[in-house]
């Protein structure tokens, strides 16, 4: 999809395996006017690039991901990362562009407190890219909970994460960043199973359900409405009885996590001005 667009430099965020690596080499060879990078954290992956990018005459290009707390990826030890990076260096068919860093797992409300969980690594990192001395290494840091703090450095290559979009967790958890939300879901109410109750047509094919049930969506045009269940095509809120909701009313929701609601729709409509003025279709 990025290849398609045109873009000229993608970083797969995945260390390839076996048919996945070889796709990603067919992808490479289809695409020749775009850098790819790819992920590595352990000398058996580095091996079997190497070992693949000789098959095909390639060098691959490559970012050792660095586990800095996340603890779901990435090479396990800074004591060790400068050794290891030196090795990946050793192999004939691989060029190492960098580190790559993910701490997702940084989410104190406090930005000052974020920052300085920062700092405690990526100062380490500066230090081994200096010792290593090339001057095109790069550090592909963050995501939206620590973009700000990446920001401010010439070395960092920004991993902004949700920016685009921005939904209700970052809006809620990140304060010092002003983004503004710009999704939302147009639903419709399909039943009133009891009262003062109502069921809409959002489920879990249509908005993230991986969080609890209070953090999957928020309703924009009704005031006090509690999340009682949701299954894959239905969520039933429970309101005030004072408030009116009838069959057929428009729904407006936003949704708690945007990322994985996007790639449930085939195509987003563009609003501006109150009016309809595109549609942009979703490819995944």
């Amino acid at each position: 999809m990025a290849a398609t667009a045109g873009m000229s430099d993608i970083l797969f965020a995945y260390q390839p395996h076996n048919q996945k690596l070889n796709r990603l080499i067919e992808l490479i060879k289809k695409y020749p006017q775009t850098k790819f990078s790819m992920l590595v954290d352990n000398e058996d992956t580095a091996r079997v690039l190497n070992q693949k990018a000789n098959e095909n005459d390639l060098v691959l290009d490559v970012f050792v991901d660095v586990n800095v707390g996340m603890n779901r990826t990435g090479f396990p030890n800074l004591d060790n990362l400068e050794t290891f990076a030196r090795g990946l260096q050793g192999y004939k068919k691989i060029n190492l562009r960098g580190f790559h860093v993910y701490d997702g797992h940084l989410k104190n409300k406090d930005w000052q407190e974020r920052t300085k969980d920062c700092e405690n690594y990526f100062q380490i990192l500066e230090e081994i890219r200096n010792k290593i001395g090339k001057d095109s290494f790069e550090i592909v840091a963050g995501g939206s909970n620590t973009f700000p703090f990446y920001a401010k450095f010439t070395t960092a290559v920004c991993s902004p994460g949700t920016f685009v979009l921005w939904d209700d967790n970052y809006a809620e958890n990140l304060p010092e960043q002003k983004f503004l939300p710009a999704t939302v879901i147009v639903a419709q109410v399909v039943s009133i199973p009891k009262p003062n109750h109502i069921c809409i047509d959002i489920g879990s094919k249509k908005v993230s359900s991986e969080h609890t049930i209070d953090k999957r969506l928020r309703i924009l045009n009704y005031d006090n409405l509690k999340q009682i269940s949701q299954s894959e095509e239905h969520f039933v809120f429970e309101h005030p009885a004072l408030i009116k909701i009838n069959i057929g009313a428009t729904i407006y929701a936003m949704p708690f996590h945007v990322c994985p609601t996007v790639a449930l729709y085939d195509k987003a409509v563009v609003i501006r001005n109150y009016r309809i003025v595109d549609e942009w279709e979703i490819v995944r």
